[in-house]
């Protein structure tokens, strides 16, 4: 619980291109402040009520007619469903609202929408498997983000986690420079977190 810093990047890297290009990059910074546990807030069948609000900047890193950038402010309450040392479930609604200077992609709201919901389940120390739904201003466009991890704590003697990804991602807005494209991609990889 506390301020927190945050700091995600996505690039999208073309295996089947020539010269196997990342085709974008998208830098996520942030920071927010987070309650793990609102224990004055008690709800009938939720373990743990959370909460977090925050701003983060999003960008590509490009300049000229390829730079795209955007802000958003935003609040998640985090309620927990199960045991946290057993099986777990979260949902985590995100609704946020974009900040003025949305210039080079000014109807990203079309694609991104305000709000996506985060739903996972699993194991904290074990397989996990989470979706992220959104939808478009619109209705007419919107996505869906599904994650499936399991820890690798046998690399590195259990001094660090590493997570075994399989991501599959469909629709629209996952990167600044296609928001307004459909993409759908099916994705293997390693994780630091999840």
């Amino acid at each position: 619980s506390g301020l927190f810093l945050g700091y995600t990047q996505t690039s999208l890297w073309d295996l089947e291109g020539d010269s196997k290009p990342f085709t974008d990059t998208n830098y996520r910074p942030g920071i927010g402040w987070s309650k793990d546990s609102l224990d004055w807030l008690k709800l009938p069948g939720i373990a743990q009520t959370g909460f977090q609000f925050g701003v983060q900047h999003e960008s590509n890193g490009s300049d000229a007619d390829e730079s795209r950038s955007i802000n958003i402010a935003y609040v998640r309450p985090v309620l927990h469903f199960g045991d946290p040392q057993g099986f777990e479930a979260q949902v985590a609604p995100k609704i946020y609202f974009y900040l003025p200077d949305r210039e080079d992609n000014p109807d990203i709201s079309e694609y991104r929408g305000y709000c996506d919901l985060r739903v996972t389940a699993g194991w904290a120390n074990g397989f996990q498997a989470a979706a992220i739904g959104r939808l478009g201003k619109s209705s007419e466009h919107g996505s869906i983000q599904v994650d499936l991890t399991f820890p690798m704590r046998a690399i590195g003697s259990g001094n660090f986690d590493l997570y075994l990804q399989l991501q599959w991602f469909s629709g629209y807005g996952e990167s600044l420079i296609t928001y307004d494209r459909y993409t759908d991609a099916l994705r293997l990889g390693i994780g630091f977190v999840r």
